[in-house]
């Protein structure tokens, strides 16, 4: 299961890396422009990095919420017989809040360092 569930992971964290690159791609005129505003490299990977950990934030919250629940109903489908074993500690709860932003920020690595890269000369010539 532990397999299994790490295949998981990196199956999200590739989706999460796909859609943060065509995100900051798609925003490339107003990298550009803030770019030729003066903007550092260093400034906007540091905000794209806050952004993916924003999303990290909210993923695992939403995971939290949907693993409460589904705790919830496992404990009224089985009752007694689970009553121990379905509970969150807050060890629990800083880990998966922990790996669901590191997990973004790694995957939002690459987007990011890429959107960085982005010549502001050559998008603003197009737009």
């Amino acid at each position: 299961m532990l397999g299994l569930s790490l295949l998981f992971l990196i199956v999200c964290l590739l989706n999460t890396i796909g859609l943060l690159l065509a995100k900051f791609i798609g925003k490339a005129g107003d990298i550009s422009l803030r770019r030729a505003l003066g903007a550092t490299r260093s400034t906007l990977f540091v905000q794209h990095m806050i952004e993916a950990a924003m999303i990290g934030l909210g993923g695992g919250v939403l995971g939290l919420g949907l693993t409460w629940l589904g705790l919830r109903g496992i404990e009224t489908l089985f009752g007694d017989i689970v009553e121990n074993l379905v509970s969150l500690d807050w060890v629990m709860v800083l880990t998966a809040i922990g790996l669901a932003i590191g997990s973004a920020l790694v995957a939002g690595l690459y987007p990011t360092w890429r959107a960085c890269r982005i010549l502001p000369a050559a998008q603003l010539k197009v737009n």
